[in-house]
């Protein structure tokens, strides 16, 4: 039955959810069980950004009677953004290893695989592992292409900001 299950259903009588069985479901399950797993180290780093603002930045915007979104605009996101931009690399490098995941919730349908699953499949189940190596590193110069755009993003903000 599951605690949300009998949660949702006692407080609010909603009939039980099938999380892992109904393809509908399935998909957000896993969307929510990789954003549950990975929202507090995108919270630790925008912190770490946060806390490494300068205050006499924001006491000078003060004093010049600057609104808080010209300050949020001109100082907060200016010196946030480099850290921001590594979260993001880092998001994107993990959200194509969603295989172990996938595997661990054992969806029962086949309807939401992800490009992980889908290389294991076409190796192993279909036996075609030319194609699956040729798409593995066709995958891996995505990955390095958009590595790259927001490494080159990333030292462009940098070198603005000196």
């Amino acid at each position: 039955d599951g605690v949300v299950n009998h949660l949702t259903n006692t407080l609010f009588g909603l009939p039980k959810v099938l999380w892992l069985a109904d393809p509908r479901v399935s998909t957000w399950s896993l969307i929510l069980v990789d954003v549950w797993q990975w929202t507090p180290f995108i919270m630790l780093i925008s912190l770490a950004g946060l806390s490494a603002v300068p205050k006499y930045l924001y006491e000078a915007a003060d004093v010049d009677r600057a609104s808080g979104w010209f300050k949020f605009r001109h100082i907060t996101l200016p010196l946030v953004t480099p850290l921001l931009l590594i979260a993001i690399l880092f998001r994107i490098m993990d959200a194509y290893k969603i295989f172990d995941q996938y595997q661990g919730l054992n969806p029962a349908t086949r309807d939401n695989e992800v490009l992980s699953v889908y290389l294991y499949l076409m190796a192993f189940d279909n036996r075609e592992t030319g194609q699956s190596s040729a798409l593995g590193y066709i995958i891996l110069v995505v990955i390095i292409a958009l590595a790259n755009l927001l490494i080159r993003l990333l030292n462009r903000v940098k070198a603005e900001g000196n």
